[in-house]
């Protein structure tokens, strides 16, 4: 178990100044965030951000995702944080191969503050087109509406062989009934009663999914 704020993180990066004065440290960290296949007519997308303040003292810590205006935090003392953030889908860097940037810059406070902060977790849920980028495994979330509901997928690798999707929400495995290499994939949903499906599709090649041998 983990207590309070603790867990798998990133380096630290701090006010820039020790205690004593001396030993400047990193003062920002910048992260990739890729957004592939976005659908430009589909509605805002989400900013999720996790990370801790670790040192007992005041904390000033500024997040901009894309050069956006950017999120000031002060507090004292240890946090866990998190940022749920609503950006305009035209707000996300456009092109082939788009990818956002996220940077977190510790604020000035005083002389010797050291400031420690670690990064946990980063993410931006975005609508995006039903072209899987040629993978051979992919999850995603689509809305549910209570009715049936056909997803036609293109650009994904199925190994030449018929792909299976999983919906872990309500508990079904969909195996294609289309001939290998056929596309568009098309699979038709039963009506669900859930706000959303959580779904992941594989082509059902070994190099696909993980085996779990042994759990600890």
């Amino acid at each position: 178990t983990f207590d309070y704020g603790e867990g798998y993180d990133n380096s630290t990066f701090l006010r820039g100044i020790t205690a004593s004065g001396a030993n400047p440290q990193v003062t920002n960290q910048t992260f990739s965030i890729p957004t592939p296949g976005i659908n430009t007519s589909g509605p805002a997308a989400t900013f999720k951000s996790v990370y801790e303040n670790y040192s007992p003292e005041n904390h000033i810590v500024i997040v901009q995702l894309n050069g956006l205006n950017p999120i000031t935090q002060s507090h004292y003392g240890f946090a866990l944080n998190r940022i749920n953030l609503s950006v305009p889908i035209n707000q996300l860097p456009g092109g082939s191969n788009p990818v956002s940037s996220v940077t977190y810059t510790t604020g000035a406070d005083n002389a010797t503050s050291a400031q420690q902060n670690n990064v946990f977790m980063n993410e931006i849920d975005y609508p995006r087109n039903f072209d899987f980028g040629g993978q051979n495994s992919f999850s995603f979330t689509i809305k549910s509406n209570q009715s049936r509901q056909l997803l036609q997928i293109s650009n994904f690798n199925s190994n030449g062989l018929q792909p299976v999707l999983f919906d872990i929400t309500d508990g079904l495995i969909i195996k294609s009934s289309q001939a290998p290499g056929t596309t568009p994939l098309q699979f038709m949903l039963p009506a669900s009663s859930a706000a959303s499906r959580d779904l992941c599709l594989i082509s059902g090649d070994p190099s696909s999914f993980n085996t779990v041998t042994q759990m600890t």
